[in-house]
């Protein structure tokens, strides 16, 4: 991408997009009507080659797990809360980070591996002290 700014971002949430999701950037790449095309990929930690494709597309990309973690961290956990919204035809976690100060609320789904990911690291772990989650 040039350094001109783009005259449309596409923002994209992923999961296990599959090899078909080539086709669906060339289209948003595509798109007749509008200059240079930004593409973001806010990816929830898919586990076949969906990042990869994004990449090779020339999106940026954001990873669902690693952005909430920092997020977390920065936090602490006076805002965060994390329940169980589905479970079938797989465990779906909701995970909300409230920060009052900024006048801002971060909600995200999380599948139970994911979660299980995101809970493993330390930093998140410490800030659950106390809470049925933090294992």
């Amino acid at each position: 991408m040039s350094g001109a700014a783009p005259l449309a971002s596409v923002v994209i949430p992923t999961l296990d997009a599959g090899p078909e999701f080539t086709h669906t950037l060339a289209a948003v790449r595509a798109q007749a009507g509008v200059g240079e095309v930004e593409l973001i990929v806010l990816d929830s930690e898919s586990r076949d080659r969906t990042v990869e494709l994004a990449w090779e597309a020339g999106a940026r990309v954001r990873r669902i797990v690693r952005s909430l973690r920092d997020e977390i961290v920065d936090a602490g956990s006076d805002g965060l809360r994390i329940r169980r919204v589905f479970t079938n035809p797989r465990e779906i976690y909701r995970v909300e980070l409230e920060r009052p100060g900024l006048a801002y609320q971060r909600t995200t789904l999380l599948d139970r591996a994911a979660l299980e990911e995101l809970l493993a690291q330390e930093e998140v772990r410490s800030r659950l002290r106390g809470s049925p989650l933090a294992g």
